[in-house]
């Protein structure tokens, strides 16, 4: 899947901050409901929150309020990321243009970073997305993450133009 993009500019953030710990709530100032995600760009932007809290409601409503918000002039991916132990991620993404979504292979990729630097799991971990399960490897020695996972044709077609 490439090398993670880590700096501000690169996710692209509209203003500079650490990309590991980004200033961003949602909800109360004295008690957020989520806070301090992480951003990493895959080649689209994403963030990730740490939370446990992964309902339908609860994705559509914060995935579709963070999608648009100010500090990413590009929109964003928003990734929702329940750390289940050091090599398990539970993960929900809302796809910016698209919704909630069954499976997101840029989006377990960033899950993976993200976690890995806020040293919650290691550099390789199992990632449940709602579609399947993918293995997501941030390799330290070339600094590429890698995506292993089963792949299915969900339909085939004809296009007539």
């Amino acid at each position: 899947m490439g090398k993670p993009r880590l700096d501000w500019s690169q996710v692209p953030l509209s203003e500079e901050m650490d990309t590991r710990n980004i200033e961003l709530q949602i909800g109360p100032i004295d008690a957020p409901v989520l806070h301090t995600p992480g951003a990493v760009s895959m080649g689209n932007p994403h963030v990730v929150f740490f939370t446990d809290r992964q309902d339908d409601a609860f994705v559509t409503g914060s995935g579709s309020l963070v999608e648009h918000h100010p500090l990413f002039p590009e929109g964003v991916n928003v990734g929702f990321a329940n750390v289940l132990d050091r090599d398990h991620i539970r993960l929900r993404v809302w796809e910016r243009g698209a919704g909630l979504t069954k499976a997101c292979g840029t989006g377990a990729c960033a899950a993976l970073v993200a976690t890995a630097r806020r040293g919650l799991t290691e550099r390789k971990a199992t990632v449940v997305v709602d579609g399947g399960e993918m293995v997501i490897d941030w390799d330290a020695d070339t600094d590429h993450v890698f995506m292993t996972g089963p792949v299915e044709i969900e339909r085939t077609g004809v296009l007539s133009i």
